[in-house]
């Protein structure tokens, strides 16, 4: 059985279509508890009105989104636990995929799988994009994620509760990145399984993006530690340089990126070669 989280906070345009997602799934086997992070608009309102006895809800005051994740990992009652955000979409063969990977390539090593994503400012799934697929082991997970292609993301990803309670939750300081170092301390202990199947929508127009403002160095994830590390974990740890100064400089927070720089001035040339990578990758 599987734990889904939903993190909610002022999203009641679009909180309905992502749960009649999830109680659309063909895999029926799950709890669906959703936070609501002290929510100011009629989101608490709206997702007490669903009727279906497999619905749990928390209500907490605000902490942002690692506050309501955690309490939503907290209140699980299943080891594995499956998040989605509260504006993006799964395929209603997204649980059963993720459930079939982790009975198939189950074993102790392993703390979690994922599936593929793609973008949209539209809620309707294009079955063009959905295929089969097979699941695989990442065994380097640094050298997987150092790739510029898209992976996986926080609302195609189940893990073990177990494992999380090991390696940590996520940290509520902060407010961007914070999936990106809950992944990485999980990954670095235990392995991931992989599906390149696309099975969400990660819907663009969401109410409440943290994209839509300039996130203060503080609050995000970038303060990486290079020493003693493998080269793919450096390779990985060059690509998050790399795409934090390049969110600033597409913010036009000039100041927040030169910072960074600096900060990693000895990286410049890692750094450097992702940036010409995705150069090159746009080109084709």
């Amino acid at each position: 059985m599987i734990t889904v989280v939903i993190p909610l906070y002022n999203k009641e345009r679009s909180i309905l279509d992502t749960v009649h997602s999830v109680l659309a799934q063909t895999y029926k086997d799950f709890e669906l508890v959703i936070v609501n992070d002290g929510s100011k608009d009629n989101s608490l309102h709206v997702v007490q009105g669903i009727n279906d006895v497999r619905v749990v809800i928390v209500d907490k005051e605000n902490g942002g989104v690692s506050s309501a994740r955690n309490a939503g990992i907290l209140a699980a009652k299943n080891n594995y636990i499956a998040f989605l955000d509260g504006d993006d979409i799964w395929h209603p063969e997204h649980l059963g995929i993720l459930a079939d990977s982790m009975k198939i390539l189950d074993n102790d090593e392993i703390g979690g799988v994922g599936s593929s994503f793609y973008k949209s400012n539209s809620k309707e799934f294009d079955g063009s994009k959905f295929k089969r697929e097979e699941a695989v082991i990442i065994d380097d997970y640094f050298n997987f994620m150092s790739s510029s292609a898209p992976r996986f993301n926080s609302s195609t990803l189940m893990v073990k509760k177990d494992k999380v309670l090991e390696t940590g939750l996520f940290d509520e300081q902060l407010k961007y990145g914070e999936d990106v170092d809950f992944w990485y301390r999980l990954f670095s202990k235990y392995k991931l399984i992989y599906n390149k199947a696309v099975t969400t929508i990660y819907f663009i127009a969401a109410e409440n993006r943290s994209v839509h403002y300039v996130m203060p160095l503080e609050r995000r994830f970038h303060q990486f530690d290079y020493a003693g590390k493998t080269a793919s974990e450096k390779r990985y740890l060059d690509k998050l340089v790399a795409l934090i100064v390049l969110d600033y400089f597409n913010q036009k927070a000039y100041k927040q990126a030169g910072i960074i720089l600096k900060m990693y001035a000895s990286r410049m040339v890692g750094v450097m070669l992702y940036f010409i990578g995705l150069i090159k990758k746009k080109l084709k």
